[in-house]
């Protein structure tokens, strides 16, 4: 797969408008593995902390699709391409 760090990832509150993205094997939110902080800015402030805890696993389901299309040689449809696309994006920083 791809660099980063792997799942499973846990969001933990960090006051009111704040959450720390970390490795869910990790210790405190306060020791060295926390891999993101989340600032409610306005708008959707809980799900786009549910989608970046959720990043891994769904990195590693696209994958795994993804796979299965080549196996049956439908990897160039439209769905396919973009999800090929978001697999790149995701794995070559």
């Amino acid at each position: 797969m791809s660099g980063h760090t792997p799942g499973p990832w846990e969001h933990t509150k960090a006051g009111f408008d704040r959450c720390l993205i970390r490795h869910a094997l990790r210790g405190d939110a306060h020791v060295p593995g926390y891999l993101a902080e989340v600032n409610n800015i306005g708008g959707s402030f809980a799900a786009n902390v549910a989608l970046i805890t959720a990043a891994p696993d769904l990195l590693y389901a696209l994958i795994a699709l993804y796979d299965d299309a080549l196996e049956l040689d439908i990897e160039k449809r439209p769905l396919y391409v973009a999800a090929l696309a978001a697999i790149e994006k995701a794995t070559n920083p």
